[in-house]
C-alpha cells in the first residue's frame, strides 16, 4: 500500500512539472512570435532594470542588450531543462532510462522555437542560438540530475540511520 501512495503522489508531482512544461515552452513560443521591435523594446527594459540593480549593489554594469538577450535564454531554457527531467524523473521514476527521450525533448524544443521566428517580422532564426538555448537545457538537466542523486543519497543515509 504504501508504494502505490508513493506512486499516486510522484505521479501528481509530474503532473505539476508537466503543467509547468507546458506553460514556460509556451511562454518561451510567444516570446519568439513577437516582432523585433517588440522584443527589442522588452529586452531594453529588462536592461534598465537589470543596471539599476547592479547600481544600487554598488557594482559597474556592463550590460547591453545582447548580454541581457542571451543570459534570458540560457535561463529560460535552463529552467525548461530542469522542468523536463524532473517530469520524466517523477511520472517514469528514471533519468538514466529515459535519457535519450529527454534528450530528444530539449533539442526539439529550442529548433522549434528557432523556427517559430520565421514566422515573426524583423526575426530570424540561429543555429547559435539553438546551441546556447540546448546549453541551457543541458544545464538544468545535469542540475536536476544532481539535486535527484543528492537526495537520494540523503533518503539512503536516513534509513539506514533507522535500520541500525
Amino acid at each position: 500500500m504504501n508504494k502505490v501512495i508513493r506512486l499516486k503522489k510522484r505521479r501528481a508531482a509530474a503532473l505539476i512539472f508537466i503543467i509547468g512544461t507546458v506553460l514556460l515552452t509556451a511562454f518561451i513560443w510567444l516570446h519568439s512570435l513577437m516582432p523585433a521591435t517588440i522584443s527589442a523594446q522588452e529586452s531594453g527594459n529588462v536592461l534598465s532594470v537589470a543596471e539599476m540593480l547592479l547600481r544600487a549593489l554598488n557594482l559597474n554594469p556592463q550590460l547591453n542588450d545582447f548580454i541581457i538577450r542571451k543570459a534570458a535564454h540560457f535561463s529560460e531554457f535552463l529552467a525548461l531543462g530542469v522542468m523536463v527531467t524532473s517530469s520524466f524523473k517523477l511520472y517514469y521514476g528514471s533519468i538514466k532510462k529515459y535519457v535519450f527521450h529527454i534528450l530528444f525533448t530539449l533539442l526539439m524544443i529550442p529548433v522549434a522555437d528557432e523556427s517559430l521566428q520565421y514566422l515573426s517580422p524583423g526575426r530570424s532564426a540561429q543555429v547559435s542560438d539553438i546551441l546556447l538555448d540546448f546549453s541551457g537545457c543541458i544545464t538544468g538537466m545535469l542540475l536536476t540530475c544532481a539535486a535527484a542523486l543528492l537526495i537520494h543519497k540523503v533518503r539512503k543515509n536516513r534509513k539506514e540511520r533507522i535500520m541500525k
